[in-house]
């Protein structure tokens, strides 16, 4: 789910550069492969398309000023709590160590997750991170 959200969020963004409406992302499901390439990613499942959609009309109908409201601003924040999640993941970090890292390590998470090295992006990923081991966990039930 937290890989999905992070896709669904770039696939919003550029169909929002592009001018794209949330009725015509959703009209491009069949063209689903060529925005792939286009956009160098992997084409995306009919659930992360339809999260997708569901982002970019979210955003269409916001009206207030921007801030943690906006849901452009709460998509792109849990992006880069995904991305750091993951990031961190590869490197054998788990929510116990993220508590313990430095804040030169967590800008350095940061950068090679192409995130920004914000407090609240880092509080984000340690909950993510604590719902994916809880998740595992239940798993090895």
């Amino acid at each position: 789910m937290q890989r999905r959200i992070d896709k669904a969020t770039r696939i919003a963004d550029v169909a929002e550069q592009q001018g794209v409406t949330a009725d015509e992302l959703a009209d491009q499901w069949p063209n689903r492969k060529y925005w792939a390439t286009t956009h160098r990613m992997k084409p995306a499942s009919k659930e992360t398309w339809d999260m997708a959609v569901g982002l970019l009309a979210e955003r269409e109908n916001y009206e207030g000023e921007s801030g943690l409201g906006d849901p452009r601003v709460v998509q792109q924040l849990a992006a880069m709590a995904v991305r750091v999640t993951e990031t961190l993941a590869r490197h054998n970090v788990d929510s116990t160590d993220m508590e313990k890292l430095s804040r030169r390590e967590k800008r350095q998470a940061a950068r090679m997750a192409g995130a920004e090295d914000d407090k609240l992006v880092f509080d984000l990923a340690s909950r993510f991170m604590e719902y994916r081991e809880e998740h595992r966990l239940k798993g090895t039930k």
